[in-house]
């Protein structure tokens, strides 16, 4: 009897993880630690590739979060060379809308969020998680964090997130225990924010 096999156009040239549950682990603990020590970075050390305009860290934070049972938006057509990608490596599902997903991706920061799934009173949990793709995370003093997870204060600076993204995000989490997790890649790095987390904008000399 002949074997189904993938249509050969649907099967991405960028390769997943190597040895999946094992890399997938060592992702997973890096994401529990940012979550629970919100504007630390971390750096992802894995050979996986992924398709423009996919960092390998966010690549990698989809592989470890994502399965068949996902419901993912993202802001490219639906028929684009990541979203083939992820079905192929995840199986996940699609959505048209953004308050259906449970994660919404982000390649390039809007200046606001879209309609999300804020979770409820009753069931935080369930709101959507949404990463945000950056061109640079560093520690510079561009935005002041304090909350849970964080002793005094930390200092974090996501490039290329305009401001009005962080007070759409404030009024969000003012509807607490409903809001938004998100977490921050670029390049090999990845950082978070978790809903506990308040966000100060530190002004500089240019404004």
């Amino acid at each position: 009897m002949a074997l189904l096999q993938e249509p050969t156009d649907n099967i991405p040239v960028e390769t997943g993880f190597d040895d999946p549950v094992y890399e997938s682990q060592i992702v997973f603990r890096k994401i529990l630690k940012v979550m629970s020590e919100p504007g630390t970075i971390k750096k992802i050390k894995n050979k996986l590739s992924a398709p423009a305009p996919m960092m390998k860290a966010t690549a990698a934070v989809c592989l470890t979060l994502m399965d068949f049972q996902t419901k993912v938006w993202l802001d490219l057509p639906r028929d684009s060379e990541v979203s083939k990608y992820l079905k192929f490596h995840t199986g996940l599902r699609i959505v048209e809308h953004s308050s259906e997903a449970d994660f919404v991706v982000f390649f390039s920061a809007p200046d606001e969020l879209p309609p999300l799934n804020l979770g409820t009173d009753e069931n935080p949990e369930t709101a959507a998680t949404v990463i945000i793709q950056t061109q640079s995370l560093d520690d510079t003093k561009k935005l002041k964090l304090t909350g849970p997870g964080i002793k005094k204060s930390r200092f974090l600076n996501a490039e290329n997130i305009p401001t009005s993204l962080w007070d759409h995000r404030g009024k969000a989490n003012s509807l607490f225990p409903k809001g938004i997790d998100i977490i921050l890649t670029s390049s090999e790095k990845l950082s978070a924010l978790p809903r506990t987390t308040k966000i100060k904008m530190i002004k500089t000399e240019k404004g």
